[in-house]
């Protein structure tokens, strides 16, 4: 979290880290204002960090002047680059904006699916990571939020704790819930995070991920499975275009959401224009064409 920042280090790595917090915690306006207050810090940290090294160099000899400046402008690069990536960085406007990412198609599922089914511990956790993000359709802040006594395995349901600290409860079913069950049989019945860490040896850690490491998972598996590219929050959205597709009712997608507004679930809604035609198919008018023969006393 950001709290963990060390603020004195921030690199351009970092920056994009603490980018993907804010995104994942607070809409696209709150998240410009975050960005546009931390790059004004940035730039006042690169007036004291210069100098503060201007006033280490007084009074030194040579070389340690020279070691220390550079080191003072090692620095203020670091800065100046973690300014210019929180400059490129630009949240969609809603969040259920279309043009923000994409949908995944069954096929590719499937691909990341059975990318996970190596017999490793790692491999279970993470079919059971792309488990809930599709079938729950969790943001990467939900799910690693998610302790273990937040899963009601006698109803399936999971609490979530969503934006605002607000709780909500999601179901999760077939597949999905067996990928959930593997690991779990791997995990154990220890207190605390639903998802721990996986050493690179299978070693099972009882340590809370962060949202990055989810990022991260989901980056090696699209690669392993063969799968374009595609962010956590793409999940969030196959989920809502499939169930809308499916015939559930927004009001009740909104609400597995957590949407505050209809209007936010609705832009993730894929049907178009062809449920419109479909909609219009539905009614009938009591109205049949008479031929002119038929018109004639």
């Amino acid at each position: 979290m950001i709290d963990d920042v060390n603020w004195y280090d921030i690199d351009h790595t970092k920056a994009g880290e603490i980018y993907a917090i804010l995104q994942d915690g607070y809409g696209a306006r709150t998240v410009n204002k975050h960005v546009a207050a931390l790059r004004g810090t940035l730039k006042q940290a690169i007036s004291i960090v210069r100098e503060a090294g201007r006033k280490m160099r007084a009074n030194t000899d040579m070389e340690t002047s020279m070691r220390l400046a550079i080191q003072s402008q090692d620095r203020q690069d670091a800065l100046a680059d973690a300014i210019a990536v929180l400059k490129t960085l630009r949240p969609p406007e809603s969040e259920g904006s279309e043009a923000a990412g994409r949908a995944l198609k069954l096929g590719e599922l499937m691909a990341l699916v059975a990318s996970c089914q190596d017999g490793t511990p790692s491999g279970a956790r993470d079919a059971a990571i792309l488990a809930v993000a599709y079938s729950c359709g969790l943001r990467r802040a939900e799910i690693v939020g998610i302790d273990l006594a937040d899963f009601n395995r006698t109803d399936s349901v999971f609490k979530i704790r969503g934006k605002g600290n607000k709780v909500r409860h999601v179901p999760i079913q077939n597949g999905a819930r067996q990928a959930v069950n593997d690991w779990l049989a791997i995990r154990g019945e220890d207190a605390g995070p639903l998802f721990w860490h996986v050493r690179k040896g299978g070693a099972i850690i009882n340590r809370r991920m962060t949202t990055q490491a989810v990022y991260y998972i989901f980056t090696e598996r699209a690669k392993a499975a063969g799968v374009d590219n595609f962010s956590p929050h793409d999940m969030r959205r196959t989920f809502a275009g499939d169930l809308l597709d499916a015939g559930a009712d927004i009001a009740t997608v909104q609400k597995m959401m957590g949407h505050a507004n209809v209007s936010t679930t609705a832009g993730y809604d894929r049907r178009g224009e062809r449920a419109k035609q479909d909609a219009a198919k539905r009614l009938h008018f009591p109205y049949q064409h008479k031929s002119q023969n038929e018109k004639l006393p």
